[in-house]
């Protein structure tokens, strides 16, 4: 069997990474919601 050793490099989540991926899963959201919004009103506009 292999000797255990420490690792040289830290490993860790690439924060930057979830940042940006957060921060666009949340601006489709909102045009999302906006673009949702906009239609149930103008649907309710024109029934």
């Amino acid at each position: 069997m292999l000797k255990p050793y420490e690792p040289t490099k830290k490993d860790a989540p690439k924060r930057a990474l979830i940042l940006v991926g957060a921060a666009f899963v949340g601006f489709i959201l909102s045009v999302m919601g906006v673009l949702l919004g906009y239609m149930a009103r103008n649907r309710r506009k024109t029934a």
